[in-house]
């Protein structure tokens, strides 16, 4: 396995101490194969209101991942809340199969009394010359991955297979709408359910992957993209075809401890104390464009 390219931009601190970047892309080699990976922690446009340079970067990234000649995807939103709708079409119609552009992506329904209001959003044409032309995409989740993110897997499944490996995601399947107060302050009420093409939209307690790994119950941890870090070495794996090694719903045989077994590298632990607490938070949902 070989690491071709790499970059990283706009890197901070998680709560588990890693320093990650909002964007993160990178060509792994494996088996003759060209695997993209991109870590995307917040559905954003720009740097503030008015402002579409983090799209723009979107396709750069992209246009780089054609030119590297990728055929398969990893796409890493553990550490993602959720962000704006029209962020999640983008870069869905990046990975989608190029025969499901201009079919709908995602459709918002507003209560019984707002009928007149519900909206679908498409696959984007526009940006046909980036799209990937995938037939089966490989998400990372956890604990954090909400709203936006989850529109991702569901909106996807329809048109491709989505398979999920990491712990399960937080359940959200509303979107909100911005509403400015002439007091000064913003509102961002619930005020839709997210479906996608089939209807479906059952995921309020969450998707429980396929594979469920806990990043947070082994040492070390290694930088994101590197192909030995828990849960991108697990997707990998999976993708040429076996069994993630680590995953923790799936019964393994007993094997003595060498020198050389993983057990031995990848240390077990309990999660960090306090960690739990980030259940607590509210994380954002869906917003809907103005």
């Amino acid at each position: 396995m070989a690491v071709k390219a790499s970059e990283r931009v706009k890197r901070y601190q998680n709560p588990n101490g890693r320093t990650i970047s909002t964007v993160e892309r990178k060509v792994i080699e494996q088996d003759g194969r060209k695997t993209g990976y991109l870590v995307y922690n917040e559905f954003k446009a720009g740097i503030n209101d008015g402002d579409a340079s983090y799209l723009e970067q979107m396709l750069q990234i992209f246009q780089w991942f054609k030119q590297q000649g990728v055929t398969d995807f990893i796409l890493d939103l553990r550490y993602n809340q959720g962000g704006q709708v029209t962020c999640a079409q983008l870069l869905a119609s990046l990975l989608a199969p190029a025969g499901s552009l201009g079919q709908e992506f995602a459709r918002f329904e507003f209560n019984d009394k707002r009928q007149d209001s519900n909206y679908s959003l498409n696959f984007l044409t526009e940006y046909a010359n980036y799209n990937l032309n995938l037939d089966r995409l490989f998400i990372i989740s956890g604990l954090y991955t909400a709203s936006a993110s989850e529109m991702m897997v569901n909106c996807l499944r329809p048109y491709m297979t989505v398979n999920l490996l990491g712990t399960k995601t937080l359940g959200k399947n509303v979107a909100m709408t911005r509403i400015d107060s002439p007091y000064g302050f913003v509102m961002y009420p619930v005020t839709s359910t997210v479906l996608n093409k089939e209807g479906q939209s059952d995921y309020a307690n969450g998707f429980t992957p396929e594979y469920i790994i806990s990043e947070l119950n082994y040492y070390p941890w290694y930088e994101l993209g590197d192909p030995n870090e828990l849960l991108l070495k697990n997707a990998l794996q999976w993708m040429a075809g076996g069994v993630p090694s680590d995953a923790e719903n799936v019964s393994k045989p007993e094997e003595p401890e060498t020198p050389e077994s993983p057990a031995s590298l990848r240390l077990p632990r309990k999660p960090a104390s306090g960690y739990s607490s980030i259940l607590g938070k509210k994380a954002p949902a869906a917003i809907l464009p103005e």
